[in-house]
């Protein structure tokens, strides 16, 4: 009676890559989505002066290796009004803070008496996922829009990286969780 026995191998750039992709999963209900590129735009700096301010900035996930406008046909685009709390950093430092982000609906801020609790905290406007982009439309086939949760968001400068936690449901019900790990031109920025 014989047996044979059998030797595998793999190599250590494969495990990397399955692990780094493993970090970019969101989860929309059970649905699973990868983004591979994240772009960041400073609006302004709002109220910048007041010691409670808050710079305003839109992150943007894509579906697309390479982060392009006009998007590109089935892509899709999570984006992240961001407003983080000002303390005192001007640029080209960057401003933006890690940490935790309470989400709010996308159509804003409606009830006045919260504007007092946000004072000294970081916060989102959004975020939206659009889904399947039409070019010949020039809109996305879905959206989902954030209700209430929190996103935690860590800028790596050195390595110009952008770490995303969702933890947020939808106006629909839908729950939003899971990783994003994405590369993120942080050049014109100083650490």
């Amino acid at each position: 009676m014989g047996f044979t026995l059998l030797f595998s191998s793999c190599s250590l750039s494969t495990i990397e890559e399955l692990q780094t992709s493993k970090d970019n999963f969101l989860l929309i209900g059970d649905q699973p989505i990868s983004f591979f590129s994240a772009k960041i735009t400073l609006l302004r700096p709002v109220d910048v002066a007041e010691a409670n301010g808050h710079y305003w900035a839109n992150l943007e996930l894509s579906t697309d290796v390479e982060f392009r406008t006009p998007f590109i046909p089935n892509s899709s685009i999570i984006t992240i009004g961001v407003h983080a709390v000002y303390d005192g950093e001007s640029l080209p430092k960057f401003p933006l803070k890690n940490g935790d982000y309470k989400v709010f609906s996308a159509s804003g801020i409606t009830d006045q008496e919260i504007f007092p609790t946000l004072v000294g905290k970081n916060f989102t406007i959004g975020p939206i996922i659009s889904l399947s982009y039409i070019p010949n439309d020039l809109t996305f086939a879905t959206f989902h829009n954030a209700e209430s949760g929190t996103v935690n968001l860590t800028f790596d400068l050195a390595k110009n990286r952008v770490i995303v936690k969702h933890n947020w449901t939808t106006t629909d019900g839908i729950k939003i969780s899971g990783t994003n790990n994405l590369p993120i031109d942080l050049s014109a920025f100083v650490p």
